[in-house]
Formats: C-alpha cells, structure tokens, sequence
C-alpha cells in the first residue's frame, strides 16, 4: 500500500497521499500532509473530507450526473484530488496549489481571480 502511495507523492507538485474509509478514518498515508502551510493533521484532513465528498455526491444525484469519479479542490494554501478507489476508500492528493489544476496543456489558461471565502 504504501509504495502506491509514494507513487503519487512522486508526482510533480504532489506533497502526500492519503487513504482514507467512507467514514473518515484514515487507513494509510505517506508525505508531508500536516507539515504544509495548512498544519492541518493527516487524521483530520481524512475527517474533513469525508464531508466534502458527500456534497458533491448529493450534488450529483440531486442534478442527475450520476456517480462521482474525481473531485478536485484548488484553495490558495493546497490543492487536493479526491478519487474513490472502491467502494468504502477514497485516495486524497495534496499538493502545491495550482499543480493538480485542469487546463488547457498549451498554458493559456485563464489568470487566476480572487478565491471564494
């Protein structure tokens, strides 16, 4: 398990992985997550996610897209993917911001606006 995860975390941008169950609980994880800018600790990232990914699945099922495959989050101090891998473990990305961004590859994408808060 681990070495899957070190796989990502060798992905440009990418500063740690996560395994995290349907319930919050983190099963597995290797990087730096909770030594980044947030300080935010592994254990509780897991928690938080959790509920993240329940809104966007109630989004999807409320405006008929279907099953979620990916949820990517871009805040201004991390970027995280979210992805399930079955049906109870979801793998979490986190990374610098910017780095997980979809876009067009020729680098003209848009400038980046204020966030949301």
């Amino acid at each position: 398990m681990k070495e899957v995860l070190d796989c990502y975390v060798s992905s440009p941008g990418v500063v740690a992985a996560m395994l995290v169950s349907d319930q919050g609980l983190l099963i597995a994880h290797t990087g730096t997550a909770g030594a980044g800018p947030t300080g935010v600790a592994p254990e509780s990232l897991a928690a938080l996610v959790v509920d993240t990914i329940v809104a966007a699945m109630d989004f999807g099922r409320s405006a008929k897209l279907g099953g979620l495959s990916t949820l990517l989050l871009d805040y201004e101090g991390m970027a995280l993917m979210v992805a399930p891998v079955e049906k109870d473990v979801l793998l979490v990305l986190l990374a610098e911001p910017g780095s997980l961004s979809v876009g067009c590859s020729s680098g003209n994408r848009p400038a980046r606006t204020s966030p949301l808060t």
